[in-house]
């Protein structure tokens, strides 16, 4: 029965049901805009029109976000501060200096029209190149729309695309001509980024060169978070064990539990930096000693000055940095800091050069021997002496972990808190 003057004349009796229906959400003069855009929605479709004229100009891409986030950068904003990336105790005007990608970067090589298949009533996927169709004019990228088509807009974060299609920011600094960030263009090397920032200052000290990348940040993060986990597990297991063996040593298995856990809460507290060793020889100083390595988005280069200083941390009676002295060794710079206190772990000393790689136990030191105290010290080098750990198996496994965190590239400070 149709609702109009004759329906609702209608008489009806007792017992009769009416049941009002709702209006099926169907357009059919609309085509619908969707993903990275400003303004998704319906759209007015006519006979004969094209991605051109749905999309007449690239602006439309920009989303919101992208002018928030713009707006936002010239602002004391609280809410742009804790938006930031790793914002805790960072100063405001730090994060609004700072230069990256304000929104996810737009994928230009792939965009796709749904249409509903009329016949069978399934999805029909029609991929085109936005480039083509928005900014080259190509004739079969500029499909021909359809009234109910949907016409998505994709973002590299929706999409991974090959790294030559990334929009790569790169931060360059310390000794270089013109520090700053940069845009890296396709398949660009290291070497190549920082010649195109000047190239090397005279003072620029090549083989202390940190090269960090977000990626293997996350990558080191992840296998410090999940060995943390693991001895969480094993520490528990083991006071358990332990208590049921030996009930009459609890207070000393309670001391010992104590003393790892704050081991490991100091293990959790530490972060990895996604630093890369490069393999530079001591000596090279020509930018093309440097490994090709291609950059990725976020990357950072510091080319530091020529460090005068080697350090010294961890159980000694002086942890400081002392004048770097040519053809001075590794028990010499030992026995300027007042050489190991009586917790000092002797056997486990680690030596970590000014490039970011360890020497110590992995590389053929088991003890702390005349090979390693006649080790050569670099320039910017830094010697850590670990306290000494509980013997046997479980007291080696903690050992091992410091030596890990040490490999993971975390930071000099969080290794003397370790130590310590």
């Amino acid at each position: 029965m149709s609702l109009d003057a004759a329906g609702l004349e209608q008489p009806v009796k007792g017992g009769d049901l009416i049941r009002v229906l709702s209006i099926v959400p169907r357009f059919s003069n609309a085509v619908t805009l969707r993903g990275n855009v400003a303004n998704p929605g319906h759209y007015s479709w006519r006979a004969g029109m094209r991605i051109c004229d749905l999309i007449p100009d690239p602006n439309i891409l920009l989303t919101r976000k992208y002018w928030q986030t713009s707006n936002a950068i010239v602002r004391d904003t609280t809410d742009y501060v804790r938006s930031a990336k790793d914002a805790t105790n960072v100063d405001a005007g730090e994060i609004r200096n700072e230069v990256k990608i304000s929104a996810p970067a737009i994928n230009w090589e792939y965009a796709v029209v749904q249409r509903l298949d009329p016949v069978d009533l399934s999805s029909r996927l029609i991929p085109f190149s936005l480039r083509g169709a928005i900014i080259e004019k190509h004739e079969t990228d500029n499909v021909e729309l359809q009234a109910g088509d949907i016409v998505t807009i994709f973002s590299q974060r929706d999409v991974a695309v090959p790294q030559s299609q990334q929009t790569k920011l790169v931060r360059v600094e310390g000794e270089v001509r013109a520090p700053g960030i940069y845009r890296a263009e396709e398949n660009e090397t290291l070497a190549a980024l920082i010649q195109r920032a000047g190239g090397l200052t005279k003072d620029a000290y090549l083989y202390g060169t940190q090269f960090t990348r977000e990626s293997a940040r996350i990558e080191q993060q992840d296998s410090l978070d999940q060995l943390t986990k693991l001895l969480e597990s094993q520490i528990q297991q083991k006071a358990v064990n332990d208590s049921n063996a030996n009930p009459s040593d609890s207070q000393a298995i309670t001391a010992r539990v104590a003393e790892q856990k704050m081991l490991v809460a100091q293990l959790k507290a530490t972060q990895a930096t996604g630093r890369v060793v490069l393999p530079i020889h001591p000596r090279d100083g020509s930018l093309a000693s440097l490994p090709a390595v291609i950059l990725e988005d976020k990357d950072t280069i510091i080319i530091p000055p020529r460090n005068a200083t080697v350090s010294v941390i961890g159980a000694v009676y002086t942890q400081s940095s002392f004048l770097y002295r040519m053809g001075s060794k590794v028990s010499d710079y030992v026995r300027a800091a007042g050489n190991g206190t009586q917790s000092a772990d002797m056997h486990h000393v680690m030596l970590i050069r000014a490039n970011g790689s360890m020497i110590g136990k992995k590389q053929g030191f088991s003890v702390f021997d005349s090979d390693f105290q006649s080790l050569g010290v670099l320039p910017g080098d830094m010697i850590i002496i670990p306290t000494k750990l509980q013997s046997g198996a479980f007291g080696k496994a903690l050992r091992d972990w410091t030596q890990i965190t040490a490999q993971l590239a975390i930071s000099a400070a969080s290794l003397a808190v370790i130590s310590r």
